[in-house]
């Protein structure tokens, strides 16, 4: 008989500061580089992705692309500008996906979701180089599309990570 094993499921939830009231270009970061504080299991190092919710406070929304680090890139990443990772900081990119391509209007917010992703996330194992064990992810958001946010929290993000 087989035994049900049950992985324990986090939510992270996080609202990236944005640039209100002024359209984004395509490629632009929206909010700044941010850090999944326990989205891994103490010593597993391994996450899976289960599902994204993005909420708007506006009805303004557009597709975003999500990129997880499995360690601190050295990069600034500023909002409103150009996502362009350097070659050191995308041998870190661990994770990558696009959500948001659909939008569902409530009068005045908006919400998308995207749930079964299994996108595996995997935090550096430490070494010589990056001692001690570390249960943080690290990531940022881009626009695929022009969005203007209503304001500067316009912008919540939830994601259920399963820890292994």
């Amino acid at each position: 008989m087989s035994e049900l094993i049950r992985r324990p499921i986090q939510t992270i939830t996080f609202t990236p500061v944005v640039t209100a009231s002024s359209a984004y270009s395509a490629g632009n970061c929206v909010g700044t580089l941010f850090e999944l504080k326990g989205a891994v299991l103490d010593g597993s190092g391994v996450a899976l992705v289960r599902s994204i919710l993005a909420l708007s406070q506006g009805t303004s929304a557009a597709a975003l692309a999500l990129v997880l680090f499995s360690n601190k890139p050295a990069g600034t990443f500023t909002d409103k500008t150009a996502f362009n990772p350097s070659a050191a900081d995308t041998l870190l990119i661990t994770a990558y996906t696009t959500f948001g391509g659909t939008w569902h209007n409530f009068g005045t917010s908006s919400a998308s979701s995207d749930i079964d992703r299994d996108i595996a996330a995997h935090v550096v194992a430490p070494d010589a180089l990056n001692p001690g064990v570390s249960t943080s992810l690290w990531g940022i958001l881009y626009t695929t599309g022009t969005p203007t946010f209503s304001t500067t929290s316009d912008l919540t993000v939830k994601i259920s990570l399963e820890q292994y």
